[in-house]
């Protein structure tokens, strides 16, 4: 193993790591929001353009069938974008 073969798995850990810091954070917020009544502040599509880099940096046969998994699994990308979009399209 040359180093050019270490570097694109070194670096998609890293950006996988921090999307998986900042998707936990939102996990969390969203949860604590459901259970208590209020508001949830999310850190908006970070997480989600974190492990999309992640994905498509590691060295995979075919990354774009994994791309949607940041949308689905990130409250902070996915569900909060549907909700700013829909709510600037309602009051147009």
């Amino acid at each position: 193993m040359t180093l050019a073969d270490i570097l694109p798995w070194f670096y998609s850990i890293m950006f996988g790591i921090m999307a998986i810091l900042i998707i936990g954070s939102n996990i969390w917020h969203a949860l604590e929001a459901l259970l208590k009544n209020k508001s949830a502040s999310f850190t908006l599509a970070i997480g989600g353009v974190f492990a999309i880099i992640a994905i498509l940096i590691a060295p995979l046969p075919n990354p774009k069938w994994y791309l949607v998994l940041p949308i689905l699994f990130d409250p902070g990308s996915g569900w909060s974008l549907y909700k700013i979009i829909k709510t600037k399209l309602s009051s147009k």
